[in-house]
């Protein structure tokens, strides 16, 4: 199949921007190695021949990894919904001739993204090697649809390598943390923080606002989906044609700073309550109710994991086959 660099260079035209620049940082972070397992099993399925599809590859650091130990890449495919991100990985890769980049667009009319068939513009059925869907596959609000194109651009024996740190699995050790449950503990304890300091007593009387309180909360959600268990994806995955390979739940050691530094892009899904959220109340917060979020997050992080400077994340791996 011969493939164009891109079909659409709409995404092309904004500048790199601040907030993708920022998330590409958490390359650098300790807990990112929940990567290198994905790495290495890529490095074993695929050869230089093969051409594979890094699904909601965001900034490209899967591929920036795989890169630095397989000299004799595959053909990478690179889909993303957000423009930001994918105009930063096409930065980082498109010098090189193997990387093939396409924005998955939301559809107004229909109220839904596009397919994987309508982004490459094909109506053929297996055409790909592999696929790699790293730390998204918890972000999607339904995965039926998503697991039929998958199955239906792969070929016959074609590997699917997942990976997420937001799954329940009952094999997780119980003094390992699910990272998105720090979410809603951080919420919680944000409302003793705010008690409890008078810095910020002119957010107490919004805490028995029950209204004002709940749409925060139902933002929150948005941002940050419910945690699901691993058989509701592993279900999906077996009904819609794949084999189970590998199922398994391992730690990948995080520092309780560098999860900071994430979390903290997110203050407005994660506490906007404190402020209150624009897109709630209809008024932008000042600095300081941004300053204030900020450091009730780092407060509540230090809280919750007892000022320890570490701690070890649950990760989930989902490796398949198409039979």
């Amino acid at each position: 199949m011969v493939i164009e660099k891109t079909n659409d260079d709409d995404f092309l035209k904004s500048d790199v921007t601040e907030f993708a620049l920022g998330y590409d940082m958490v390359k650098n972070h300790t807990w990112y190695d929940n990567l290198n397992y994905l790495v290495k099993l890529s490095n074993d399925f695929f050869n230089e021949d093969d051409l594979i599809m890094d699904y909601s590859c965001g900034t490209g650091i899967f591929c920036e990894r795989l890169l630095k130990i397989k000299i004799d890449s595959p053909r990478i495919l690179m889909l993303d919904s957000s423009p930001k991100y994918l105009k930063l990985s096409y930065e980082k890769f498109h010098r090189n001739y193997k990387f093939f980049f396409r924005l998955i667009k939301f559809l107004k009319e229909e109220n839904r993204l596009q397919t994987i068939e309508e982004c490459i513009e094909t109506k053929s059925s297996e055409l790909l090697d592999g696929i790699v869907c790293a730390n998204a596959i918890h972000l999607y609000p339904t995965i039926n649809d998503t697991i039929k194109s998958w199955y239906n651009i792969l070929v016959k024996g074609g590997k699917l390598l997942i990976n997420s740190g937001n799954i329940l699995n009952p094999l997780k050790d119980s003094d390992s943390t699910l990272i998105d449950q720090t979410i809603n503990e951080i919420a919680k304890v944000s409302y003793d923080i705010v008690r409890n300091n008078p810095k910020y007593s002119k957010y107490v009387d919004l805490i028995g606002n029950f209204d004002y309180i709940n749409k925060h909360d139902n933002l929150r959600d948005k941002y940050f989906l419910p945690i699901r268990p691993i058989d509701f994806y592993t279900d999906e995955l077996v009904k819609n044609g794949f084999k189970l390979i590998e199922v398994k739940c391992e730690n990948v050691d995080a520092r309780v700073d560098e999860w900071f530094d994430f979390l903290k892009v997110y203050h407005e899904g994660i506490i906007g309550w404190v402020g209150g959220s624009k897109k709630m109340t209809g008024v932008e917060p000042t600095e300081e109710d941004i300053k204030n979020r900020v450091e009730i997050i780092k407060e509540a992080l230090n809280i919750i994991f007892q000022n320890k400077n570490d701690f070890k994340a649950s990760w989930n791996y989902i490796i398949c086959e198409k039979i």
